[in-house]
Order: structure tokens, then C-alpha cells, then sequence
């Protein structure tokens, strides 16, 4: 029972000497990084690479030493900012230029009449089936009229749109 007795307090001070032990805060020194610019130049060039890489290792490297002498000589490189050009401009009015249309032009879109009629007929039509409307034929008929009112002229292609916008709505 003794022994019992001192083999668990020791197992229990050994337990508490390795937690103790074990958990205390280790500095340890870690080595400062090293600067990118110290890094070891790259290999030689060598005849296996191809036309590009050879270009292109050619280049960083002259890159890296640019970085580098920069580091040792700071301020060389600085970029030149180039001063915004001042512009003069003219704002005196100038005279307007009025256009007057050629005589057989027309200010507004046109077309066939018949085919125009046909356009309209065709979205009327549509707009029934989509609506399935009981008075749809009359309210379409109402809309194209009012239409018809504003572009009097029959070959004006504006009165499309025109229904189209009032059956929308």
C-alpha cells in the first residue's frame, strides 16, 4: 500500500515537472530575412534555353541589378514628370450653320405604305392572341387610329413604334 502511495505521488511530480517544464516560453532567434537584393545571381545563360528565355532572363537580370543599385544609390532612377500642357482655345461664338434638307429628303423614316400596314396588322394581331382580350380587335383598332392621327403621312415607319407603345401600355 506504501509503495502504491509513492508510485503515484511520483508519477504525479513527474506529471507536473514535465507540464511545468514543457510549457515555459523558449525564445528562440530566428535569422533576419534576407533582403531580395542579396539573393544569389542567376545561373549563366546557357545555349539549351530558347531565343525567349534567354530574352527574358536577360532582362530580369537587368531589372535585379537596377533594384540593387537603387538600394546603394537611392534617388537615381527617379521619374521625370512631365509638366501638363497648358491649351489655349478660342471661345468666341461661332456662326451656326443652318442645314436645310434637299428638297426630295424627308424629316421622318419611310416605306412602303402597304408595308407599313402589314407591320401593324401583324402586331395588332399579336397582341390579341397574347392578351386573349374579349374587345381586343376594337381597343388595337382605337390605338392605330390615334396613331394614325399623329403621323398623318402613310409612309411614315414612326406609326409602328407607335402602336407597339400603345398596346404596351
Amino acid at each position: 500500500m506504501k509503495h502504491a502511495y509513492l508510485l503515484h505521488s511520483f508519477f504525479t511530480a513527474l506529471a507536473i515537472f514535465l507540464v511545468v517544464n514543457c510549457s515555459s516560453v523558449k525564445v528562440s532567434e530566428r535569422p533576419p530575412p534576407i533582403p531580395s537584393f542579396y539573393r544569389p545571381a542567376p545561373p549563366p545563360l546557357q545555349a539549351t534555353h530558347s531565343p525567349e528565355e534567354l530574352k527574358k532572363m536577360e532582362v530580369l537580370e537587368k531589372y535585379r541589378q537596377m533594384r540593387q543599385e537603387e538600394k546603394e544609390n537611392p534617388g537615381q532612377y527617379r521619374q521625370y514628370v512631365r509638366p501638363p500642357q497648358t491649351i489655349v482655345r478660342d471661345y468666341r461664338p461661332r456662326d451656326e450653320q443652318i442645314i436645310f434638307p434637299e428638297e426630295n429628303q424627308s424629316n421622318y423614316p419611310t416605306d412602303d405604305p402597304a408595308r407599313i400596314e402589314v407591320e401593324v396588322r401583324q402586331n395588332i394581331d399579336y397582341f390579341c392572341i397574347k392578351t386573349e382580350r374579349t374587345n381586343c380587335q376594337e381597343f388595337a383598332t382605337e390605338k392605330y387610329e390615334q396613331c394614325r392621327g399623329q403621323f398623318p403621312h402613310y409612309d411614315d415607319r414612326r406609326i409602328i413604334s407607335c402602336v407597339k407603345a400603345g398596346l404596351r401600355r
